[in-house]
């Protein structure tokens, strides 16, 4: 490999995907739209821009990291790599709700272009599908009815069941699986976290390792999560006025899906070894379930984060002293 080689990052956990993807390359029968679908943090983002740079490489069925191809995909300057996500506002400092009409639109506009290189695809990374609007679903749907020669299309997806059932039929689904243990924790060694940390690490991210990146190089975020995680282990006891000031320094600190993963966590063992009656460990497990849609409902509903989170922990609170 030359000295101006590219590296090229490789997802961990996903060789039957990549298999079926180098497959399909050799044999020339690449399906116009791939939809990666499984739960958020495993990596399916890294899989999809890492099939593309597969797709592109100009030497090999995976990427050699030196080519021309490669070499402009590492540096996300690939005329024929298209990335479509949630568009970041910097007046309000957060992402956009969803994906817009406008952003697909634009999106089919340049898969519409004779390819650039001498290859015979054009790649679009679509992360992710199920935060498509209506109206970019439905410009999305109108292209995979009648795809545009040469275009492949890798959907990343959290939720396969948001996702219209028409464009689900009309894409190759491949689950993608939380990472095993020890796929999880090669992942974060990779990341640079201390080893005394990495079994807490692995019981947040259950597989997901994509969950924990915001506690990387981030001692503040780190101080914040592991008080999240105490204060969640004594919850039923806790000072409310203690529990509102610890919400608000995670709030800061840390994003919505690992917040509700670290209470989650916490208050798991509690509802296991519960002595209460079934019908109080039934409204435990609902009030838990109701923190893990949490960061779901604050971006389709534009919550504030804050009380919507105390008041499901505060009910979360109340079914715990239940069980006791």
């Amino acid at each position: 490999m030359s000295a101006n080689a590219a590296a090229i990052r490789r997802p961990v956990g996903f060789a039957a995907v990549e298999a079926r993807f180098h497959a399909a390359l050799q044999q020339q029968s690449m399906p116009h739209a791939w939809l990666l679908h499984g739960p958020e943090g495993i990596g399916k983002a890294m899989l999809a821009r890492t099939l593309a740079a597969d797709c592109l490489c100009e030497r090999q069925h995976i990427a050699c990291g030196a080519c021309q191809s490669c070499l402009m995909m590492a540096a996300a300057s690939h005329p024929d790599m298209h990335l479509v996500q949630r568009q970041w506002k910097a007046k309000k400092k957060a992402f956009q709700r969803d994906i817009s009409i406008d952003q697909v639109r634009a999106l089919l506009a340049k898969l519409s272009l004779s390819t650039k290189l001498e290859h015979s695809y054009r790649l679009a990374v679509i992360d992710a599908i199920d935060e498509l609007n209506p109206q970019a679903a439905n410009a999305l749907l109108k292209h995979l009815e009648e795809p545009l020669p040469g275009s492949v299309l890798l959907l990343v997806c959290h939720d396969v069941n948001r996702v219209l059932p028409t464009i689900r039929s009309r894409c190759l689904l491949q689950h993608c699986a939380p990472l095993s243990a020890a796929d999880g924790r090669h992942v974060l060694q990779g990341m640079g976290f201390a080893e005394h940390l990495l079994p807490l690490l692995l019981r947040w991210a259950d597989g997901r390792p994509g969950l924990v990146t915001a506690l990387q190089d981030n001692d503040a975020a780190m101080q914040a999560a592991q008080a999240l995680d105490q204060l969640a282990q004594e919850l039923a006891g806790c000072d409310l006025a203690n529990m509102q000031q610890q919400l608000e320094q995670a709030i800061k600190q840390l994003p919505p899906a690992l917040i509700a993963r670290i209470l989650y966590c916490a208050v798991r063992p509690q509802l296991a070894h519960a002595t209460g009656s079934y019908e109080s460990a039934s409204q435990t497990l609902a009030a838990m379930m109701a923190i893990l849609r949490w960061p779901q409902e604050l971006r389709r509903h534009s919550l504030r984060p804050l009380p919507a989170l105390f008041a499901r922990l505060l009910h979360l609170r109340q079914t715990l002293r239940q069980l006791s």
